[in-house]
């Protein structure tokens, strides 16, 4: 367990770099900021969203890789945790009694996206008056539509009491899950430190319940009146904050890109959802960081920028 606010990464003392999502030279930022801001007074440290992983596309076959996310490694124990849920969300022991865990679906910050390779279940409990958070991060199950999958890749825990604590799981090279190491952690100081209880997901919660990682639900109306989703993907100009995914990006600038609009509205899935066959590519990109065990270069499921 660590302090958020106290988390070093050894790049600067004390204070981890910017997001990823800082170096993405679109207009995603306001997502963040009130306007788009310039850009960090760094190199990106991000190596990974960089990388050329044409041949990782092809390395695995669509049985290979399909049989890979659909393999379950959860952990023996995760802050008891036991990841089996009834229809109202609700976690339960092998006894069907429950462990106080409750799981819940919300419109997810934008930017992430099961189309940028960002699926999973968030719970919540409480307990003497302190908030507890865990979001399991999985791969994706590129059935169609897409879903997610029973392998983890990441497991996030957050603790709000007099202090904001942070703690984590991520999968190590032989496919189990392993604690994160503190420069692992400190990725997560720069957008959780500053958000209410250090999670974005409450305000944004639709129902209770575990659902399969692609929330339906209309695009939430902001202040200005128009959809906050929509919002966002025009002033990025797609559906990520690197220009990175051509799927979302044709979707909502090509000649189809008025209907898009239209179906926003109603159902987020539009947007949020992959093609099963990108699901497949962002799998592979997953396996690699794996077998890499690469995190501190980036774990986005974003590759080739720049080449």
């Amino acid at each position: 367990m660590i302090l958020l606010a106290a988390v070093g990464c050894g790049l600067a003392p004390q204070k981890p770099p910017p997001p990823p999502q800082c170096f993405g030279g679109t207009g995603a930022c306001v997502a963040c900021h009130a306007s788009v801001p310039d850009a960090p007074a760094m190199s990106d440290p991000w190596r990974n969203l960089h990388a050329d992983r044409s041949g990782t596309l092809g390395f695995l076959s669509d049985a290979e890789i399909d049989a890979w996310a659909r393999t379950d490694n959860r952990p023996a124990d995760a802050w008891g945790l036991e990841l089996r849920f009834d229809a109202e969300g609700w976690d339960l022991r092998v006894d069907g009694t429950r462990t106080g865990w409750r799981a819940y679906e919300s419109v997810p910050f934008p930017g992430y996206f099961p189309t940028n390779g960002e699926i999973g279940e968030t719970v919540v409990r409480e307990q003497n008056g302190v908030i507890e958070h865990i979001r399991v991060r999985r791969a994706l199950d590129p059935t169609s539509p897409v879903r997610m999958a029973p392998r983890i890749l990441e497991v996030q825990y957050l603790k709000r009491g007099a202090t904001l604590e942070a703690a984590g799981l991520i999968a190590d090279s032989d496919g189990s899950l392993r604690p994160q190491t503190e420069r692992e952690l400190a990725g997560c100081v720069p957008c959780h430190a500053l958000a209410p209880d250090g999670v974005f997901s409450p305000q944004r919660r639709v129902r209770w319940g575990r659902g399969d990682g692609a929330v339906a639900a209309p695009d939430p109306i902001g202040p200005d009146g128009e959809g906050v989703l929509a919002s966002w993907v025009r002033a990025a100009g797609g559906g990520d904050d690197w220009g990175a995914n051509p799927e979302a990006r044709a979707k909502f600038t090509g000649d189809g890109s008025a209907l898009s609009f239209e179906q926003l509205k109603a159902d987020i899935r539009v947007l949020t959802l992959p093609s099963p066959q990108r699901a497949r590519d962002l799998n592979r990109v997953a396996h690699t960081l794996v077998d890499e065990q690469s995190y501190l270069r980036g774990r986005e499921l974003v590759w080739g920028l720049g080449l």
